[in-house]
């Protein structure tokens, strides 16, 4: 059975994209020293979601406050307009 074949069996995205990510550990030190402003994103729909709270977690630990965007993980693709006026307006601070 290919990839493309198991996407639609229910729970291999967890085989295939969960177990790339689950051990995935920021170099927060690096993070902190780079030259360009780091800036973790959270959608503000997705409070109860890992990827709201993980992400909250790297923001406080790189001493910064999350962004919130409108929708939910993947706001951009719900509310477009929306999520991009918030990205112009973070991008340009």
């Amino acid at each position: 059975m290919t990839v493309t074949h198991t996407l639609h069996v229910p729970g291999a995205h967890l085989h295939y994209e969960l177990r790339g990510t689950a051990r995935f550990v920021p170099d927060i030190a690096a993070l902190t020293v780079a030259p360009t402003r780091v800036v973790v994103g959270v959608g503000a729909d997705s409070g109860g979601l890992v990827t709201y709270r993980t992400s909250v977690a790297l923001a406080e630990l790189l001493g910064t406050p999350p962004v919130e965007f409108p929708g939910d993980h993947g706001g951009f693709l719900g509310q477009p307009e929306k999520f991009a006026e918030a990205l112009r307006r973070t991008l340009t601070v």
